[in-house]
């Protein structure tokens, strides 16, 4: 027959999986649309979800002041022609431009003591004139000035000026020396310059990204997804597995399929009690789970484009939020608008131990050292720590090393018992790794 693509399978149409019974456990992004190809093939599929929603990661959330505006709290923006913007044309899901990169966007340039909010663009020009001093001998004892003002031309000052941004000379005193410079700046400026999506055309599913996993639970049959069932445990059977379920009621029970698939997040599995083998728990331990923590603001008015001409983008406050995102929708509008800040690993650790109002008052901050005067105008908040989620508990996972090794260990289960989701897969690409690490469970149970 004709052969189709789906992600990194090539199949025939003469393939069919009707009679094969096959439970996925989690319906996140990744064990939905496993369920959805399975589905496809004519296999039984049951999804089980501990937590009462779908969706796992790709999570939305609306403000209750204006519920046309929400906040992507997980995976929030994709490149095009990468698998997800394959499955978002394959459902006919429309996207919206997610502006990444702007060097009108703000950062914030630690001079010493002084912490002062420029420009990237203007950054990025000083950062230029200092990489040609640094290239002077290293025993040259010279000592230099900033480049604020000498190297901003009359238009950059008038914007700040204008903006209320506190333009000031640097004293000789404030950096020690070019290399102090170098390095509590222009490593950070190329971290955060030279990052993968920063370099391609982004986009967003209209509406939020959990419209994704949403298109891919309603095209399953009716009754295949349950919500509040936790798996407590597994057994491989002579033809298939077994698993024990607590579900939503707390009734336990148990069911026999002839494949299951798991993709919860390893410090998640490992309280299922799997037959696993024993490398593959080894592998699994291994993973050490990563917070991650979103707050978002909504402002009656857009004053970061009437008031800053900053229309999306990304600024890198150099606070506990490493990020601050601008909305790239309605643009040139006087409508109300979102923005969110993020935090992940250590700085993420610290924002967990707070109170939410303490991370709001922390993210106001971060607001108010950017833009000057705006940083307590929000009518509304919204905040997640992933690690404190029900049945996810973290925001992603790091691996002790890239070894491909590692991975291959975790596709060496029984087929019977499967693993797959983002944190399977050596890309490192949530959305795409989730889906083609479900693919790859597709293919396992295509090929049993």
């Amino acid at each position: 027959g004709r052969i189709v693509n789906i992600g990194d399978i090539v199949r025939s149409d003469t393939m069919d999986l009707r009679g094969t019974t096959v439970a996925v456990v989690g319906a996140g992004l990744s064990g939905l649309f496993a369920a959805h190809e399975l589905s496809r093939l004519g296999a039984t599929v049951r999804v089980f979800e501990s937590s009462h929603r779908i969706g796992g990661r790709l999570f939305t959330d609306h403000f209750s002041a204006d519920p046309a505006r929400y906040v992507d709290f997980g995976a929030a923006r994709i490149v095009p022609q990468t698998l997800p913007g394959e499955l978002y044309r394959r459902l006919g899901i429309p996207v919206e431009n997610f502006i990444m990169r702007n060097p009108d966007a703000m950062w914030i340039r630690q001079t010493g003591s002084v912490r002062t909010p420029v420009r990237l663009r203007t950054a990025h020009r000083d950062n230029e004139v200092w990489r040609q001093r640094a290239a002077l001998p290293a025993d040259s004892g010279e000592k230099f000035r900033s480049p604020h003002g000498m190297h901003w031309d009359a238009p950059a000052l008038a914007d700040f000026r204008h903006a209320g941004i506190p333009v000031a000379e640097t004293t000789e005193s404030d950096i020690s020396s070019v290399t102090e410079y170098l390095a509590s700046n222009l490593r950070e400026l190329d971290r955060i310059d030279n990052t993968y999506v920063k370099t391609h055309v982004l986009v967003r599913p209209v509406g939020g990204s959990q419209v994704l996993t949403d298109r891919l639970a309603q095209q399953l049959p009716d009754g295949s997804v349950s919500t509040g069932h936790s798996i407590v445990g597994a057994e491989l059977a002579r033809y298939g597995v077994v698993l024990r379920i607590l579900t939503a009621d707390g009734s336990p029970m148990r069911a026999a399929f002839d494949h299951a698939i798991f993709t919860p997040m390893p410090h998640q599995l490992e309280r299922m009690n799997l037959p696993l083998p024993s490398d593959v728990v080894e592998v699994l331990r291994s993973a050490e789970p990563r917070p991650a923590v979103k707050v978002a603001a909504l402002y009656p008015r857009r004053w970061w484009e009437s008031d800053y001409g900053v229309y999306g983008g990304t600024s890198y406050p150099n606070t506990l939020f490493t990020r601050v995102w601008y909305p790239s929708d309605d643009l040139i509008s006087d409508s109300s608008g979102v923005l969110v800040g993020y935090a992940e690993g250590d700085s993420a650790s610290t924002l967990s131990a707070m109170t939410p109002d303490e991370r709001r008052t922390c993210f106001d901050r971060t607001i108010s050292e950017l833009h000057p005067r705006h940083g307590a105008t929000a009518v509304e908040y919204r905040q997640i720590v992933w690690s404190d989620v029900a049945g996810v508990g973290a925001g992603w996972v790091r691996w002790p090393g890239s070894d491909a090794e590692l991975f291959q260990t975790l596709d060496m289960t029984d087929s019977r018992l499967i693993l797959a989701g983002d944190w399977a897969d050596p890309q490192g690409a949530w959305q795409s790794s989730a889906i083609t690490s479900a693919s790859r469970a597709v293919g396992r149970v295509l090929n049993r």
